[in-house]
């Protein structure tokens, strides 16, 4: 709320401001998932690689759930309006065979609005997961961890993390062609928060707040961006 007074409303600002938490947190996890493995079982060297495969595979499946449900509002009208309008001259609008007519350009307008609605709700339904997941980190760890589920954690990390960028980059594209531009944008915001996780969760959170109240202190992070995310979700852009 604060940055959307100092800044004016902007969801597409509130959006890079997630991805920079997204990197912030993601980082944070891995290194509050390596500490509590080395911290209850004393060694790490054999469950590293397994830890570190385990986020990467998890990028890439949330990535790949994340393209998947994000095509479901343009499936999704497609259908409905071919079930509106089964007859050839509406087909053929499709097929690119004839300019659209007024209603048609209408019918898309609308669907933009109906897709950027649908985006907006799935970037802050994932940064209410990067919540849950964070509390129910510090809950975990504030007891024994069996040491299989190190991996399944570092899966869930990675897969918000993945979800939540490519939402994002799908928000910040809109309808511009320009997919180099907004891509190294959003990278390079990812890469700066994953710089200040490392930074700040291992040499002040982790330190002086101790592992599970650090989960909790990220999650707290992650609720005033989905705060900000509210803030901005009827902004028009």
């Amino acid at each position: 709320a604060v940055i959307s007074i100092m800044y004016g409303r902007s969801f597409k600002r509130a959006t890079l401001m997630a991805v920079m938490m997204g990197g912030f947190s993601s980082m944070a996890f891995q290194l509050l998932i390596l500490l509590t493995f080395q911290t209850m079982y004393g060694y790490l060297f054999y469950e590293l690689g397994i830890i570190l495969t385990a986020f990467m595979a998890g990028l890439a499946l949330g990535a790949i759930f994340a393209a998947v449900i994000a095509s479901e509002p343009r499936t999704a009208w497609v259908r409905d309006k071919l079930r509106e309008r089964s007859n050839p001259a509406f087909w053929d609008c499709f097929v690119g065979l004839r300019p659209p007519r007024n209603d048609e350009v209408a019918c898309d307008l609308a669907m933009t609005k109906k897709a950027v609605r649908y985006y907006r709700i799935l970037l802050i339904a994932i940064q209410g997961d990067l919540i849950i997941f964070s509390i129910l980190l510090g809950a975990i760890f504030s007891k024994f961890c069996p040491d299989f589920l190190f991996p399944v954690l570092s899966v869930i990390a990675g897969s918000i993390a993945g979800a939540q960028f490519a939402i994002a980059n799908k928000i910040l594209l809109g309808r511009k062609k320009d997919v180099a531009t907004v891509g190294g944008l959003s990278y390079g915001v990812d890469l700066f928060g994953s710089f200040l996780g490392a930074l700040l969760t291992g040499i002040f959170l982790i330190p002086i707040l101790g592992i599970p109240k650090t989960c909790f202190a990220v999650a707290l992070i992650n609720f005033a961006v989905m705060l900000l995310l509210f803030v901005n979700m009827r902004v028009v852009e």
